[in-house]
């Protein structure tokens, strides 16, 4: 039997962050899924949904007050903003990874 982290460990951290994935590691799991997407300037980021909504919110904590697709942003852009502070305030501060980092890590 083989076991796959969805996400990473999306259930103990914020789903597709470098910590997902390392806790996957740590747990022994075989196989991570992870999503990829594109920035409007050409790099490929690990989100799942379109938007960032649903997984990002300002510096400050709070929502995002209008749609945000990711390939109408920038890296720059996408990394202004905290991919973490949603799951749970000791997650504030995450950024949103490479997919260049994730394949260093694997």
């Amino acid at each position: 039997m083989r076991y796959q982290a969805h996400r990473g460990v999306a259930t103990e951290a914020p789903e597709n962050t470098m910590t997902a994935y390392r806790l996957a590691v740590l747990q022994g799991y075989d196989v991570i899924e992870l999503d990829v997407d594109v920035t409007k300037d050409g790099r490929f980021v690990m989100l799942h949904d379109s938007e960032l909504n649903r997984t990002a919110r300002n510096p400050d904590g709070s929502e995002l007050a209008e749609s945000v697709r990711i390939s109408d942003i920038t890296y720059e852009q996408a990394c202004e903003y905290d991919y973490g502070s949603w799951f749970a305030k000791k997650f504030k501060g995450t950024k949103i990874p490479l997919l260049e980092e994730v394949l260093q890590f694997a």
